[in-house]
């Protein structure tokens, strides 16, 4: 279920009164500014509202200088969009089965043609030339893709692409962090420094992005000024229990950051760590910061409280992905595009022991 979030429910409004108006088709609407000022909405909101209207309901259209219209009768072209297909070895296949079935509905829904294409096959140039003819452009996610290419191979391809992925703005307090972001990690660090907490201790797993988190973690508990020796990271199975580690080696998590670079460990972490401070009340207090995502493509909530959470749609942003693609190939059939959409952090309730949460 798409959640009911401020721009949905402006779209609503902006619908109603343009049915109300009787406004006929090619009929501008009134400039961004405007509606702004009728509707006492942001920039923002205003700006995903008319998109949705006009991607995924198709009932405006826009023009590139002139802004938006109500949409005429034409029929919408038969594209042929590319997107790609995780491997079936991956252990995460069911969050990355969620997100294709979302690309899919969302290009049926404007009448175009999604072509699943084997990740393997993308990445080695002589596979191009079997591929590529039988596409009108590309749709690729940097968190699908990323860990397994190069952005300037993909960028080379012959054919209009756009590459979109979540760039993270931070809320204060927060404890979801993607650690590609530097300014996350970095503020992650400012808000819990080495003068308030002993160290570090990061759970990783063997995949590759559970890794390559654990690396940015590590790389900016030291920027921050975390000594080495203060630093510790683990390597778990995704399927086993850290739980019987944490209460063994309970004297290395005291005082420190436990960090998650997975939500397949983040929920027994959190566990593990409830039950060390109900009998250690007095030990210095940790905080769990894990890396999770509560979006409707997740497999979560996993916890209550809830650990974190991500404040996003990836329906929203394959919709965003989906219209400038569309906009590529009718107008710039060679251009690329790195699409980044804003997203927001957040913490709550994952300091221990639990009564210290209120003092923050």
């Amino acid at each position: 279920m798409r959640r009911n979030t401020k721009y949905l429910c402006l779209a609503d409004e902006i619908y109603r009164d343009a049915r109300k108006a009787k406004l006929k088709p090619e009929k501008p609407l009134p400039s961004v500014r405007d509606l702004m000022k009728k509707y006492g909405a942001s920039k923002q909101t205003v700006c995903n509202a008319l998109n949705y209207l006009a991607a995924e309901k198709q009932f405006l259209s826009h023009m590139p200088g002139k802004g938006y219209s109500i949409a005429g009768e034409r029929k919408t072209p038969q594209y042929r969009i590319g997107f790609i297909d995780r491997p079936w070895e991956d252990i995460r296949l069911e969050r990355m089965l969620r997100m294709k079935e979302s690309i899919v509905r969302s290009l049926k829904q404007i009448h175009c043609t999604p072509c699943s294409v084997i990740m393997r096959e993308l990445l080695d140039p002589a596979q191009h030339e079997k591929i590529l003819p039988h596409l009108d452009g590309l749709l690729l996610s940097w968190s699908i893709i990323g860990e397994y290419a190069k952005t300037k191979d993909l960028l080379d391809i012959r054919l209009p692409t756009v590459l979109f992925q979540g760039e993270y703005i931070t809320d204060l307090p927060f404890s979801q962090v993607v650690p590609d972001h530097s300014t996350a990690m970095r503020e992650l660090f400012r808000t819990y420094p080495p003068e308030r907490f002993k160290g570090v201790v990061v759970f990783f797993c063997r995949y590759p992005n559970s890794a390559s988190r654990k690396d940015a973690f590590l790389h900016y508990a030291r920027e921050s000024g975390f000594a080495e020796e203060n630093i510790t990271s683990i390597l778990f199975n995704e399927y086993a229990s850290p739980y019987s580690y944490i209460l063994k080696n309970r004297e290395h998590f005291f005082g420190r950051i436990v960090l998650s670079t997975t939500d397949l460990l983040s929920d027994k972490i959190y566990n593990a760590l409830n039950f060390l401070y109900e009998s250690n009340v007095n030990a210095p207090p940790s905080i769990l910061v894990s890396y999770d995502n509560l979006d409707d493509c997740g497999v979560h909530p996993f916890s209550m409280p809830l650990i974190s959470s991500i404040d996003y749609s990836r329906r929203d942003m394959i919709s965003l992905a989906i219209q400038q693609l569309l906009a590529e190939i009718r107008e710039a059939p060679e251009h690329k595009t790195i699409l980044k959409i804003p997203t927001r952090l957040i913490l709550r309730n994952s300091f221990f022991p639990r009564a210290d949460s209120h003092k923050r």
